[in-house]
């Protein structure tokens, strides 16, 4: 059991270091690291496009139809990602921004539900209001959000990945004892 929470540790230690990578990368090139997902992403639409439309014909003829015509939606939309990744940085933001604004005013209304019930209904009601403010922004400023978001993203992920070694290290440092409470625990 020792060696198998060793290379539990060693490997979520390595994989923290790569996001760490991740996260310099997102931070020094956010252009660059946004264009290579959108890449990313239209190759996976244009593969599962041409998948599904082969796909289509061994189906019930009932959804066929549907079947093809989102096969042939996700070929073309991966097709204008590839050519123009600029087209799926400007989605990202406008997307979050309506995630934003529908789930903050569905808080807001779960703030006055609350009023009567709970005091901290201000607080909540103040939080969805600055929910909504953001998805305004995102959707108004796509351009300047989206490198902003990539940015904070690269941040997560590197304070992400020194708190995880910093945990694993810990954890290496406590292997037997932990491997002591797994055997209690499985016996």
């Amino acid at each position: 059991m020792t060696k198998k929470i060793n290379k539990y540790i060693n490997l979520s230690i390595i994989l923290s270091v790569l996001f760490m990578i991740v996260g310099v990368l997102l931070i020094i090139w956010p252009k660059a690291s946004l264009d290579t997902f959108a890449y990313i992403i239209g190759t996976i639409l244009i593969v599962y496009g041409i998948y599904s439309f082969i796909d289509s014909f061994t189906i019930n003829p009932i959804f066929f139809f549907f079947q093809m015509v989102t096969s042939i939606l996700s070929f073309l939309l991966g097709i204008c990602v590839f050519l123009n990744p600029s087209i799926f940085e400007s989605i990202i933001p406008i997307v979050l921004g309506i995630f934003f604004i529908i789930s903050g005013a569905f808080s807001s209304r779960l703030s006055f539900v609350i009023k009567n019930i709970d005091s901290g209904f201000i607080l909540s009601l103040i939080s969805s209001i600055l929910m909504i403010i953001c998805g305004v922004i995102l959707i108004i400023n796509p351009t300047g959000t989206i490198i902003l978001i990539t940015t904070f993203i690269g941040i997560m992920l590197i304070v992400y990945s020194i708190s995880n070694i910093i945990d694993m290290s810990i954890f290496k440092s406590k292997v037997k004892e932990i491997d002591k409470y797994f055997d209690k625990l499985l016996k």
